[in-house]
């Protein structure tokens, strides 16, 4: 499977005011080191859940070397299916031509297609575009995540170049906040 970023996200999810606001800082010396700290933060904890917080678009390839009706969508939460086409040997489908059905069971989604027989042949492949996040804007990321991402860029921003250290957290203090938005695969 080929992931693209086609649409990154146009905010972070905690904003530099709010950030200054939790430390209590009045000065503008280090707004970019904060910004990139509230970053680095953010991009942890998506990686760490294999969620997304802000609304972006992505471009999944995928080959289906065996005929499959079902296709997990690796990246969550999902907010649309903005568009795909079925690539067989014979011609292109796109989703206006195929039955299809979103299926999420809270740990995973699924595209469900309605493939018709002759056109299950070897060596297909599906091109999708989706979007997903939480929404446009940081106020639609979940108040414990952005606590969490708060936690931990404040947590960088105290130990800057301060040894060994500095990388060591205490796990309790934003485990639990992260906890709920696990994707639990059985």
């Amino acid at each position: 499977m080929l992931i693209k970023q086609i649409q990154p996200p146009a905010i972070l999810s905690v904003s530099l005011a709010d950030i200054k606001q939790w430390l209590k800082i009045n000065i503008d010396d280090d707004n970019d080191l904060l910004t990139s700290l509230i970053s680095s933060a953010q991009h942890y904890i998506e990686k760490k859940l294999n969620i997304y917080f802000i609304k972006q678009s992505f471009e999944l390839t995928i080959g289906l070397d065996r005929w499959q009706n079902r296709i997990k969508i690796p990246l969550a939460p999902l907010i649309s299916l903005d568009g795909f086409q079925f690539i067989s040997n014979q011609l292109i489908l796109t989703q206006d031509q195929i039955t299809h059905e979103i299926l999420d069971d809270n740990a995973e989604t699924f595209l469900q297609l309605d493939i018709p027989p002759s056109l299950r042949e070897n060596h297909n492949k599906l091109i999708m575009t989706i979007s997903v996040g939480y929404g446009d804007n940081d106020t639609d990321v979940p108040d414990a995540l952005r606590l969490a991402v708060k936690i931990l860029a404040s947590h960088y921003y105290s130990f800057r170049g301060d040894g060994q250290d500095q990388l060591k957290i205490d796990q309790n203090k934003w485990d639990y906040l992260i906890a709920p938005y696990m994707r639990l695969h059985i």
